[in-house]
């Protein structure tokens, strides 16, 4: 059906969208560089909220906060988590768009 088209594209838009992010929050993480991760964790958490992946957004609201505040300590801990839970959150939707309507 059409609605099954929208959320096909949409889950995959998201599934692009979630590879891209955590990839930027990798090479922020190398780098250093506390702007780049609270941006991309930021961009990551408006998809994830659309969506309701709850732990997606919280662990992003606690990466922004770190960056903003200027600094990685922890972040790659969270960062784990975070890639952890985006999996989940994939899975989950994959499975909701399975589900008979």
């Amino acid at each position: 059906s059409e609605e099954d088209d929208l959320l096909r594209e949409i889950l995959d838009l998201f599934r692009k969208d979630v590879a891209l992010r955590l990839q930027t929050i990798d090479e922020a993480l190398a780098a250093k560089d506390p702007e780049a991760m609270w941006q991309a964790a930021h961009a990551l958490r408006s998809g994830a909220a659309n969506l309701g992946a709850m732990r997606v957004v919280s662990l992003c609201d606690a990466l922004q906060d770190l960056g903003r505040s200027n600094s990685i300590v922890g972040a790659d801990a969270m960062h784990r988590d975070l890639r952890h839970a985006c999996g989940r959150a994939l899975a989950e939707l994959a499975e909701l768009n399975q589900a008979p309507h």
